[in-house]
């Protein structure tokens, strides 16, 4: 399925409890991916988002448990919570260099996600970053994190934050 001509919006469950799409891309002509746009697409293992999206709100992705890796684009201003949660099979983010100064919420955005190893955090902006709360909840596969970059100087909730993690060593 492709996505893009003259699509501004990917309305809210556009997708959602589709059992059947297995792959998507996202193109230019699309600017935002609303809330749950596409929870539970169970058998979506190749998610391709280009172009120019700004915002990825709550749950989009939520319980694609097929989904092996996503590579963020940099035009990404605004993530939901629980944009990627219970992907269970989601084993590497790239996050490449977008501009995340506009975020303030990544409260779970990868709780439940049994599988992820390696997320590339290079250029995430948390200065306004409100709430990490339940952020790798459940995360049994990461071995090691390095959040050293991280300006955690406006978070307010850390909840749960490294719950049920794997991991062996962390840099904070």
């Amino acid at each position: 399925t492709e996505l893009g001509m003259r699509t501004i919006v990917i309305g809210e469950g556009a997708f959602r409890y589709n059992s059947t799409l297995e792959s998507i891309t996202i193109t230019s002509a699309v600017e935002q991916i609303w809330g749950e746009a596409f929870l539970e697409c169970t058998s979506l293992t190749d998610i391709a988002l280009e172009g120019e999206i700004t915002s990825i709100r709550a749950s989009a992705f939520s319980k694609c448990v097929n989904l092996t890796n996503i590579k963020i684009p940099d035009s990404v201003e605004y993530i939901g919570n629980g944009a990627f949660s219970e992907c269970t099979s989601l084993e590497e983010v790239d996050f490449g260099k977008i501009d995340t100064g506009k975020v303030k919420n990544i409260e779970y955005m990868f709780s439940d996600c049994s599988s992820l190893k390696s997320i590339n955090w290079n250029g995430f902006d948390t200065t306004n970053v409100t709430n990490m709360g339940y952020l790798f909840q459940d995360c049994t596969s990461i071995q090691a994190i390095d959040l050293s970059s991280f300006d955690t100087s406006n978070v307010e909730d850390m909840s749960s934050m490294f719950t049920h993690m794997g991991m062996h060593s962390t840099k904070i």
